[in-house]
């Protein structure tokens, strides 16, 4: 079967259950033990982008409050890696909820808030375009990393960075350097015409800076 097809049939679940459904809490209970360790074994890889798509015709019913699970699912990579995390909300617009094609929901404000408070993305599942959504997710979800955060703070004259293990020099032919050191984020950032692309090893050595 196609993506989409697939996509459709996982997010199809029903009706039963708990109402309003807590969606929120089922990402906090599927990334932590005993699920984390059992059944998802494996699925989150330090390497690899997390990316969370909630799907939902109603508000959220979860114990927490929005921020709470926003910085569950920043703590995964860590806080200095925000491009590793992606987050969806596939739901009823505010303030009122939305009716069209594919249905009628109301507004799923819980699910928003974590999905603004994520840098994250909005799509009304009333007018939700399966093929067009996954295409456009698999896109975001295969860019090339722009900048790769340090273990500690580093003495910038001493930094150098390899891809693939051949070293890659600040200095390019033109007036925009491969790459930049912020030592404001502690961040390695990458020009886009020099960033890794998906599958690449980078590796950063420096002299940690004395405290």
């Amino acid at each position: 079967p196609s993506p989409a097809a697939v996509f459709a049939t996982n997010v199809a679940v029903g009706v039963g259950g708990p109402y309003p459904a807590p969606g929120l809490d089922a990402v906090l209970r599927a990334l932590t033990p005993p699920h984390a360790s059992g059944p998802n074994a494996g699925f989150l890889r330090s390497d690899a982008v997390l990316a969370v798509v909630f799907v939902s015709d109603g508000d959220d019913g979860s114990l927490y409050a929005p921020d709470f699970y926003v910085n569950f699912l920043r703590s995964i990579h860590g806080f200095h890696a925000p491009n590793q995390l992606r987050v969806h909300a596939v739901v009823g617009d505010a303030p009122g909820g939305c009716n069209g094609p594919a249905g009628t929901a109301a507004a799923g404000w819980r699910y928003l808030a974590v999905a603004a408070g994520a840098e994250g993305t909005v799509t009304s599942i009333c007018r939700l375009a399966p093929a067009a959504f996954l295409a456009d997710l698999a896109t975001e979800v295969a860019a090339p990393l722009p900048s790769f955060a340090l273990s500690s703070g580093a003495v910038a004259s001493t930094i150098t960075v390899f891809v693939n293990g051949v070293g890659v020099p600040s200095a390019s032919r033109g007036p925009v350097p491969n790459w930049t050191y912020d030592a404001s984020t502690n961040r390695v950032r990458f020009a886009s015409f020099a960033a890794p692309q998906v599958g690449d090893t980078v590796r950063i050595e420096y002299t940690p800076e004395c405290l």
